[in-house]
């Protein structure tokens, strides 16, 4: 697994959780990126059935720029990343962190928030590789799709985690980002939130990372507000739920490139299932009640990671 995201400056109170659902023993590595170098690995042992939290601090100390890859060497695990800040007795805001499978050529972070007075997003990029990599960003709208200046030919230096201020967009509707690179290369986008004047709020931020493509899955909002936003080419996806009267209720959200859904109301349970056969990138902008700013990636449930199977071998029988 990878984590393109996090903080370990003087304001992180970010956490990596080990979690060892086996009943033997895990032995897993971290290999630590910051925005000067790769850096060396940790390895790190798990008891059975138990979890490891580690300060991200304690990893890559001081540096605002992180991402790790995460190996499993024996065992079976499951690894999560809490980007949480504190500026003494001030929360700044919290965050998971989606692990990626593996670096790509061509990717997609779908439902960012787009607000030109109240929020500001970053992208981060790490090239694993040993060449630069060439990168070129495409912002997908419900409106038609264009790319910021400066983004048409961007260069990405290897091993090094890189920050680049997204432009101001003018738009108010959740929108979509392609990255296509000649290297493969990892991303994700952090947006805070600015309060308003006379806002008690300090604010709020979110990580959003490289999906993969949906499939038939649900998931439960439990009576929170959002907004779907899904890429793909020629894309089609039923929705089904139930609104707060508990009447069955479905769609078809189409579009030729994204489109947005926006249901009206709480929602709970939902079941999505793709239609179309080309791979399609759904994200979404969830509202609760406490005004804070909420990622959530349409992929299914994080997958345990295993060391790869020992092969059998019939000598290991036999007398020498």
């Amino acid at each position: 697994q990878w984590f393109v995201g996090g903080s370990a400056g003087v304001t992180s109170q970010s956490l990596l959780e080990i979690v060892n659902s086996g009943l033997s023993a895990s032995t897993v590595e971290i290999y630590p990126f910051n925005s000067k170098v790769a850096l060396a690995p940790i390895a790190i042992k798990v008891k059975a059935n138990s979890d490891q939290k580690i300060s991200l601090a304690s990893i890559v100390p001081g540096d605002e720029l992180v991402a790790l890859h995460i190996v499993t060497d024996s065992g079976r695990v499951t690894s999560f990343l809490l980007d949480h800040r504190k500026s003494g007795l001030k929360d700044l805001g919290s965050s998971f962190v989606t692990p990626i499978s593996a670096p790509a050529t061509t990717s997609f972070i779908s439902g960012l928030f787009a607000s030109v007075k109240s929020a500001v997003s970053t992208m981060r990029f790490l090239v694993p590789g040993n060449v630069d990599a060439n990168v070129h960003l495409a912002i997908f709208t419900n409106g038609g799709t264009f790319t910021p200046l400066g983004f048409d030919s961007r260069t990405i230096v290897h091993q090094r985690v890189t920050d680049i201020p997204l432009p101001t967009i003018s738009i108010t509707e959740p929108y979509g980002i392609e990255i296509t690179s000649d290297q493969p290369i990892l991303a994700a986008t952090f947006t805070r939130t600015i309060p308003s004047v006379g806002d008690k709020l300090s604010g709020d931020f979110a990580w959003a990372n490289q999906l993969t493509p949906i499939s038939r899955f649900a998931v439960n909002l439990a009576g929170a507000s959002a907004q779907f936003f899904f890429m793909g080419n020629s894309l089609s996806v039923k929705a089904q739920w139930r609104d707060s009267k508990g009447v069955a209720r479905s769609t078809v959200i189409s579009g030729s490139a994204s489109a947005l859904w926006h249901p009206q109301g709480p929602l709970n349970g939902i079941i999505f299932t793709p239609l179309s056969k080309p791979a399609i990138y759904g994200g979404a902008i969830v509202a609760n009640t406490d005004g804070g700013l909420n990622y959530l990636p349409l992929l299914a449930n994080p997958l345990v990671v295993g060391a790869p199977r020992v092969n059998p071998d019939l000598r290991t029988l036999t007398r020498r």
